[in-house]
């Protein structure tokens, strides 16, 4: 299986960088097309980019957007802390491959089995898919519930194409207003709200 996943690793991604755009692949023009995963893949790398471990980051240890804390089992670790990373530092040589590769499979299982894989629209797939990897599963819900007044619950197959028609306006301003809440209510967070708030009301 990990044979079959690293072939898929090595056409969708370049070995240079994961955050440089994936070559497009022909579709078939007589089906409904989807969503692409390597757009919005490729746009939350640019947001994620690489190693990080900011005092005031309340997930510590992160590497492209994956935390430590609140993924210890991640098998990109394994390589990961074989070196002593700076601040948006890559992992370079050997290892840079097999660590680029578990970034994939963590952002593509999310992709797949929550299921926005069944979006069409691919702007609000960028989005949301950006939401769901920046905040929590139930805060991305919860957001989305607000801003649209539905009943998403948080179970692991949540995402419907129903969020195709959603207009992202109101969202963005849920989404902002929640980092402004975060912010007020730990002030030690300010450090981001730039970034956030840039984050929040783009595509």
């Amino acid at each position: 299986m990990k044979k079959v996943w690293l072939s898929i690793l090595i056409i969708l991604v370049s070995v240079q960088s994961s955050t440089e755009a994936i070559p497009n692949v022909k579709t078939d023009t007589k089906t409904e097309k989807k969503a692409d995963f390597r757009i919005a893949y490729n746009k939350v790398r640019q947001e994620e980019g690489y190693y990080a471990n900011h005092p005031h980051d309340l997930g510590k240890k992160t590497y492209a957007g994956i935390t430590k804390k609140y993924n210890p089992d991640w098998y990109g670790w394994k390589y990961i802390d074989k070196y002593k990373l700076q601040q948006n530092q890559q992992v370079t040589g050997k290892d840079s491959l097999m660590t680029e590769f578990y970034v994939l499979d963590y952002y593509l299982t999310i992709w797949v089995k929550e299921g926005f894989n069944t979006l069409t629209n691919q702007e609000v797939a960028n989005y949301l898919f950006d939401l769901r990897i920046h905040v929590s599963r139930r805060q991305a819900i919860k957001l989305i519930n607000r801003a649209y007044n539905t009943n998403y619950v948080n179970t692991e197959y949540w995402v419907d194409n129903t969020l195709d028609t959603f207009d992202l306006t109101t969202l963005k301003e849920v989404r902002t207003e929640y980092y402004l809440k975060r912010i007020k209510s730990n002030p030690t967070q300010i450090v981001w709200k730039k970034g956030w708030l840039k984050r929040a009301n783009k595509i």
